[in-house]
């Protein structure tokens, strides 16, 4: 099984949203990353919400992890706003591994934030929104429709 990833910029071109099904692999992530930054409509330092809970199964190891961690925090950022990455990642080991991308990317010299959450309500509140569900955010239900 292969990586499955939707993109879009939703809440009116506020916030990125990724979400993973599959088997996430460092390729995968970093093509997603590729994707994301493609969007019309994206510009740096955007924040950006990540949700690992469609994953069955992970491929990466600490340094695909670190690998990961540095693509995220030296390209798509400003150099006037930090870009804020929720991490939401249910299950216990991916909430590890989300755990150390969000450690390695505060390591990383860049104007980057990343945090793992195991609730909708914890990732969004931690990005400053609103929202108690993903669902709840506009435009949430067109990623990923063909």
């Amino acid at each position: 099984m292969f990586v499955r990833v939707d993109v879009g910029l939703i809440s009116d071109g506020e916030l990125a949203f990724l979400r993973f099904r599959g088997a996430q692999s460092v390729r995968g992530t970093l093509e997603a990353l590729a994707m994301m930054r493609a969007l019309p409509g994206y510009c740096p330092g955007l924040p950006e919400l990540v949700d690992l809970s469609g994953i069955t199964e992970t491929n990466l190891d600490f340094h695909g992890m670190r690998r990961i961690s540095h693509e995220a925090g030296s390209r798509g950022i400003s150099a006037t706003r930090i870009k804020m990455i929720a991490v939401y990642a249910p299950q216990d080991t991916l909430y590890g591994m989300a755990r150390m991308f969000a450690t390695l990317t505060d390591l990383h010299q860049g104007n980057v934030r990343a945090a793992a959450f195991r609730s909708e309500i914890d990732s969004l509140a931690w990005l400053g929104r609103s929202e108690t569900r993903f669902i709840d955010i506009p435009g949430h239900a067109v990623v990923g429709q063909d």
